[in-house]
C-alpha cells in the first residue's frame, strides 16, 4: 500500500509581551496534521498595569485523533478590563490511511467586558479550523451533514467547503444552519474545510461564539473498490476484516 506521511507539524505558544505599562498582548497556537486552534487577546487598561490569567493547553497524541482546548485569558490589575479567547476541537479519523469517514467539530468563544473611560479597550481573535487533503482513485459516492452556528452580530463567522485542489467549490456556505449533502466524487485529490471564527474589538462587554458541529463526511464504495490516500496525515494503520 502506498503512503504519504508528513512531519509532524509545530505545537508551540507565544508568551506574553508587554508593550507599554497598560497594555498586555499574547497569542497561541496549536497546530497538527493541518487541524489548527488558535487564540489572541490583547488587553489595554489606561487605570493600570495589565497582567494575565493562566494560559493552558493539553495537546494529545498526534495522529488520527485530535482533541484540543486553547484557552488564553487577560485581566487588568485593577479589573476594568476582562478577556478570554477559547478555540475546542474535536476531529478524527476512523483510524487508517485508507479512511472511509470522518468527523469533526469547533467551537470559538470570545469574550470581554471593559468597564472605565477610554483608553479602556480589549481585542478578541481566535480560531478553529479543520483542513484536510485527499486523494481517490476511482469514483466514490459520499455523505457529507453537520451544522454551523453562529451569533447574529458582526464578528463571527463560520465556513464549510468541499472542493477538488485547484477547482471549483462542490459544496460551499457560509451561512447558519443544518446541512445535508451528497453526491459522486470522480478519482482526483479533493480538500474539506471547517472553520469557525470569533473576533471582536471594542470598549464594551461582549461575547461572540461560532462553530460547526458534528461535521461527518462519508464515503461509500463499491464493494473491494476503495482506494483513498490521506495527505498530510499521519494515521494508523490497521487491517480491516472483510
Amino acid at each position: 500500500m502506498k503512503r504519504l506521511w508528513l512531519v509532524q507539524a509545530a505545537v508551540g505558544i507565544c508568551a506574553l509581551g508587554l508593550v507599554a505599562p497598560n497594555v498586555a498582548m499574547g497569542q497561541a497556537t496549536i497546530t497538527a496534521d493541518n487541524r489548527l486552534i488558535k487564540a489572541q487577546v490583547d488587553c489595554i487598561d489606561g487605570s493600570g498595569t495589565s497582567t494575565w490569567g493562566p494560559t493552558t493547553w493539553t495537546p494529545s497524541a498526534l495522529g488520527a485523533a485530535f482533541n484540543e482546548t486553547l484557552e488564553y485569558h487577560g485581566i487588568s490589575s485593577t479589573a476594568q478590563v476582562k478577556a478570554d479567547g477559547i478555540a475546542i476541537q474535536s476531529s478524527s479519523l476512523d483510524g487508517s490511511t485508507t479512511f472511509t469517514s470522518l468527523t469533526t467539530s469547533g467551537s470559538a468563544y470570545a469574550f470581554a467586558n471593559v468597564s472605565g473611560s477610554s483608553p479602556n479597550f480589549a481585542q478578541v481573535n481566535v480560531e478553529s479550523y479543520f483542513w484536510i487533503q485527499f486523494s481517490i482513485d476511482t469514483a466514490q459516492d459520499y455523505t457529507l451533514t453537520g451544522a454551523l452556528s453562529k451569533d447574529s452580530v458582526s464578528g463571527p463567522s463560520v465556513r464549510i467547503r468541499l472542493r477538488p485542489v485547484g477547482g471549483n467549490d462542490i459544496h460551499y456556505s457560509t451561512v447558519a444552519g443544518s446541512f445535508d449533502w451528497q453526491g459522486t466524487l470522480e478519482p482526483g485529490t479533493y480538500e474539506l474545510q471547517a472553520r469557525a471564527v470569533s473576533l471582536y474589538a471594542g470598549s464594551s462587554f461582549y461575547k461572540r461564539t461560532a462553530s460547526y458541529d458534528n461535521v461527518q463526511f462519508t464515503l461509500i464504495p463499491e464493494p473491494g473498490a476503495l482506494s483513498l490516500l490521506v495527505l498530510g496525515v499521519p494515521l494508523l494503520r490497521r487491517r480491516r476484516a472483510r
